[in-house]
């Protein structure tokens, strides 16, 4: 019951409202979650019911890698906002590789706590490519549109962030991932825009005394 669309955008929403969520629109949120209010009654009601203590089952839920795939990309559309500018169309999938990676350490941590005599790991889903599919959740951010790579026909991009070709353009932030990883990308983007300056300022020539 607590997996279901309606309930997660309901939690969403409430931590929205703590502001524990990342910021934007709630409209979706309320929508999704007024699709089935017969659910959100009866998830409050075993949220309600559930007694303190210590707990016998817990809810797990995983962030994974997933590998580079030429195909992804962020371009402009043709549908135009109010303003007259065109909409971004992000273009995102996953491979078949990243859908076997994610099954197969799901079921290596569930071997592990089954071994360890603690409990056992019970899906939500069906583990199968499509229920995987079907399961997954993107995250918040967009990441390797401007790709670092040391060679220009695999990268926008050089080691030191300037791009192929041009010998005073450079790009900084999460663009420049070669993949996207788990995590939240803050820090690695804070450590790029230092790395960037350090060596802008070494390229830079000395004013004359």
């Amino acid at each position: 019951m607590f997996n279901t669309a309606e309930v997660k955008a309901f939690q969403t929403l409430w931590n929205k409202v703590k502001q524990r969520a990342v910021p934007g629109a709630a409209w979706p949120y309320v929508r999704r979650a007024a699709m089935a209010p017969q659910r959100l009654a009866v998830a409050l009601a075993r949220k309600l019911a559930v007694r303190h203590g210590p707990a016998r089952r817990w809810r797990m839920r995983a962030a994974f890698e997933t590998g580079f795939r030429y195909d992804n990309r962020v371009m402009l559309s043709d549908e135009r906002d109010r303003l007259g500018r065109r909409r971004v169309l992000v273009e995102w999938q996953i491979g078949e590789a990243d859908v076997e990676n994610m099954r197969r350490v799901t079921q290596l941590f569930g071997q592990a706590v089954s071994e360890a005599g603690v409990g056992h790991l019970e899906r939500a889903f069906p583990d199968t490519p499509a229920g995987w599919r079907q399961a997954l959740e993107p995250a918040m951010h967009h990441m390797g549109t401007t790709r670092m790579h040391v060679a220009p026909d695999r990268g926008v991009v050089d080691e030191n962030t300037r791009v192929h070709g041009m010998s005073n353009l450079y790009v900084t932030g999460s663009s420049v991932f070669p993949s996207g990883g788990y995590a939240n990308p803050t820090l690695t983007i804070v450590a790029l825009a230092a790395r960037l300056g350090d060596h802008l300022k070494r390229r830079s020539p000395r004013p004359a005394p």
